[in-house]
């Protein structure tokens, strides 16, 4: 199991295992725009575009009201 680096407000935190990053993000303490990276990664990744972003709460559109003009 590989161990993962993430960062908050852009301190890199010490590596942590994957049950530890899925529950960081279950508990939201981390969120789609966090940076995530991992022995063998060229670069750091958000979590948005990685293997947990299933993870992520489901993000809602805004509900927007619409005026029906009627000829």
């Amino acid at each position: 199991m590989a161990d993962w680096f993430y960062l908050i407000n852009g301190q890199q935190q010490a590596p942590v295992s994957e049950e530890t990053i899925r529950a960081l993000i279950q508990n939201r303490t981390l969120g789609a725009t966090d940076a995530l990276w991992q022995k063998g990664m060229p670069d750091w990744i958000n979590i948005g575009n990685s293997e947990f972003s299933a993870l992520l709460p489901v993000q809602i559109p805004t509900v927007r009201r619409y005026v029906l003009q009627v000829p």
